[in-house]
């Protein structure tokens, strides 16, 4: 099976992960897997509709399904990663996942905290700190990258 990039997409375990930071993620993932941390990983599984909305978004597709093993309470989460741009859309989705289906835990995972005062950092975190009323967390990952020797850049 075809493991190396083509663009910024990436064929890993079946799936067409859209993006390196996705890839980066799946290979967490299945360290994860690795150590029993997590029992299974889905990319894009399920679509929640959000039923009555006419216009914007209607629907979502988190990024990944994760069955954590050994912990009831937080068995099933679903992520959402983000390459480091955030949009208003994005807070959209966030929400109304929130409202539609608030049995349901879902992450942004967010490559690391966005640092500098240029125009792009302080919207990024405006609109993160927005999300945080909608998720269940955020997780900057790159500490976890580096920890576990996964590449971000290919």
């Amino acid at each position: 099976m075809r493991t190396e990039p083509f663009g910024n997409r990436h064929r890993h375990k079946g799936y067409l992960l859209k993006s390196n930071a996705e890839y980066s993620f799946a290979l967490l993932l299945d360290k994860l897997m690795d150590a029993g941390e997590i029992t299974e990983w889905l990319y894009e599984p399920q679509t929640f509709w959000f039923e009555g909305i006419q216009r914007g978004t209607v629907s979502y597709k988190p990024d990944f399904k994760v069955v954590w093993a050994g912990d009831e309470d937080k068995a099933i989460i679903y992520y959402e990663v983000k390459r480091g741009k955030i949009e208003q859309k994005d807070i959209t989705k966030y929400k109304r996942m929130a409202k539609y289906y608030p049995d349901v835990k879902l992450v942004l995972v967010f490559q690391g905290k966005t640092a500098g005062n240029g125009k792009w950092a302080i919207r990024t975190r405006i609109l993160l700190s927005s999300a945080q009323k909608y998720v269940n967390h955020i997780w900057y990952v790159d500490e976890d990258y580096k920890r576990l020797g996964i590449k971000t850049k290919f």
